[in-house]
């Protein structure tokens, strides 16, 4: 009877050596598998700081060309009701409306996250939802006010200058500005003007909320 009771417990001491092996090596294989998840979420974050850094520098770029844009445009109306002579109106302030820009963004790394099913790896709730909405609603009303400028441009102002406005062949001015004080081009400069001052703000906005993200971004790596 004592050696089947040794026996027994000689068996009982090997299962739980196993078990205990079996718990250790789940137990390392879950440290080993949340080690990597913390990797590639902290991986995620750099990456979506950058796009973000991007997204900065890119509105601060438009900000400042569209407050040139809007500058000339506001120069136009003072020439137009001082009722200044021609050479006031250099060829610039006629086409600067070529060079008017417009946000692309840079969702990449967001875009990356959604498609392969890792937005969850983010941990925490708050920045997911952050992340939702700006690239999703802040994008989408950025884009909006984009679209409203450059149809503005190229369905109005494009043909209206094409087909009525006449440059100096040589020198940087226009021939005539009759054709800038009409009702129809004072109308779409305004539109223009009140277009781009609007869109400089939704930059300026866009700009804090991208700051506020990269703070937030910054407080979970």
């Amino acid at each position: 009877m004592a050696r089947k009771n040794k026996k027994l417990g000689q068996y009982f001491a090997e299962l739980m050596v196993v078990i205990v092996g079996i718990t250790i090596a789940f137990a390392l294989e879950s440290y080993s598998e949340n080690v990597k998840q913390d990797e590639k979420e902290a991986q995620y974050l750099r990456a979506l700081q950058a796009d973000l850094a991007n997204d900065i520098s890119e509105l601060k770029e438009h900000i400042d060309t569209t407050n040139q844009l809007i500058s000339l445009t506001g120069d136009m109306f003072k020439f137009i009701y001082m009722k200044a002579p021609v050479d006031s109106f250099s060829r610039r302030h006629v086409t600067a409306t070529y060079s008017t820009p417009y946000f692309s963004g840079n969702n990449g790394t967001y875009l990356s996250m959604i498609n392969s099913g890792d937005l969850n790896l983010l941990s925490d709730f708050e920045l997911r939802q952050a992340l939702v909405k700006y690239y999703t609603l802040s994008y989408s009303d950025l884009r909006r006010a984009d679209k409203f400028v450059d149809e503005l441009v190229s369905n109005s102002m494009y043909p209206y200058i094409l087909k009525n406005v006449a440059f100096h062949p040589i020198e940087d001015r226009i021939e005539d500005s009759a054709p800038l004080k009409t009702n129809e081009a004072i109308n779409l400069m305004g539109s223009y003007f009140n277009m781009l001052s609007n869109r400089n703000e939704k930059y300026d906005e866009l700009v804090d909320v991208c700051k506020a993200l990269d703070k937030l971004i910054s407080s979970k790596l």
